[in-house]
């Protein structure tokens, strides 16, 4: 994947990681929704979707105005943001969950001039296998919470799976 730095940190545009996955994985879906959208600020929500299953989901929000890039596309910024974090959480991703725009900002607002990293340890296919097999087994809440206790270590490690949990938790509650 092409890099580009920032400020000493390489960084992977999105889209480089939307590529990637597109070409890596054709049977998934990456889909993205606004959860909430008001005159000042906008959340959305991204999922990588499997057979009709999310596997990876991320969040983002963005404010209308609080950067030079939001002052005219928070809407935009804040799905790509949500499609890099989703990705990050499915194990595509260089070292940052951050979008390009939270990089290069939280550089920019860094007081102290310290490097500023955010680290999320990448989920290995054959762990996000494992746990998506046994969430396809669950048809209700009593069977997601077995599966969540059995999957205690790979959530310690792993913390971006929880985002999958809650995506299942979603689906069989509305089911």
């Amino acid at each position: 994947m092409k890099k580009i730095n920032i400020k000493g940190t390489d960084y992977v545009p999105v889209s480089e990681r939307i590529k990637e996955f597109r070409s890596k994985y054709p049977e998934f879906q990456l889909v993205s929704e606004i959860v909430s959208l008001t005159e000042t600020e906008v959340i959305f929500k991204a999922s990588v979707i499997k057979d009709g299953v999310a596997v990876a989901v991320g969040h983002a929000m963005e404010v209308k105005g609080s950067t030079f890039i939001n002052k005219t596309s928070h809407i935009e910024n804040a799905e790509t943001s949500a499609w890099g974090r989703c990705l990050a959480c499915f194990g595509i991703l260089d070292e940052s969950v951050a979008s390009y725009e939270e990089v290069a900002n939280a550089k920019l607002n860094n007081n102290k001039n310290e490097p500023v990293k955010v680290e999320v340890p990448s989920i290995p296919a054959d762990v996000l296998a494992k746990v998506s097999l046994k969430l396809e087994s669950c048809n209700n809440l009593d069977d997601l919470k077995l599966v969540y206790k059995e999957c205690q270590d790979e959530l310690k490690k792993y913390p971006a799976l929880k985002g999958t949990f809650t995506s299942k938790k979603m689906q069989v509650s509305n089911g």
